[in-house]
C-alpha cells in the first residue's frame, strides 16, 4: 500500500469531513427514508428512492475516506529542504511567453482548491516543479502546447 503524504492539518479536515458525514448527513438521511416510508408505498416513491440513493452515496464516501486516511503519513514539514520545490511549498512561477505570473500552493490531493491556488502534488503542474529550485525553468506539457516557467520564489 502506497502512503499518501498529509500535513496533520489536512488530516484533521479529512476526519472532520468524516465525522460531518457520519454524524450528521447520515443521520439526515436515514430520517428522510423513515419519513418517506410514512408516506406509503415505496415502490412509487419517489422520496424514498431519492433518500436511499443519497445514502448509498454517503456511504460510499465514508469508505472512501476511511481508506484514504488508512493510507495517510503526515509530513514533518520542518524537515524538508527550503530550497527545492516540495509538497506544501508556496511557489510564484512567471510564464516566460506570456509574462504571467502564478503562485500555487502545493498540497495533497485532498487539500486542493484551485480556487485558493492550492494545487495537488499530483496535478501536472505540480508534478513539473517538484524538486526544483530558483531560477529553474521547466516545461509543462498542456493541451494547448508546451508551457515555459521560471521559478521566482519558493517559500
Amino acid at each position: 500500500m502506497d502512503s499518501i503524504l498529509i500535513s496533520k492539518e489536512g488530516i484533521r479536515k479529512l476526519k472532520k469531513k468524516l465525522d460531518y458525514i457520519k454524524n450528521i448527513k447520515i443521520p439526515e438521511i436515514i430520517n428522510s427514508i423513515r419519513e418517506a416510508r410514512s408516506y406509503g408505498d415505496i415502490k412509487e416513491n419517489y422520496e424514498y428512492k431519492s433518500a436511499k440513493e443519497q445514502q448509498k452515496i454517503y456511504e460510499n464516501k465514508i469508505i472512501d475516506i476511511e481508506e484514504k486516511l488508512s493510507k495517510l503519513k503526515i509530513i514533518n514539514l520542518k524537515n524538508r529542504n527550503l530550497n527545492l520545490i516540495t509538497i506544501y511549498s508556496k511557489v510564484k512561477i512567471l510564464n516566460i511567453d506570456n509574462n504571467k505570473i502564478n503562485i500555487y500552493h502545493i498540497v495533497s490531493e485532498f487539500e486542493s482548491n484551485i480556487d485558493n491556488n492550492k494545487i495537488s502534488i499530483n496535478s501536472p503542474v505540480a508534478k513539473s516543479i517538484l524538486n526544483k529550485k530558483i531560477n529553474d525553468i521547466v516545461e509543462i506539457k498542456a493541451p494547448i502546447g508546451i508551457l515555459r516557467y521560471k521559478i521566482l520564489s519558493i517559500n
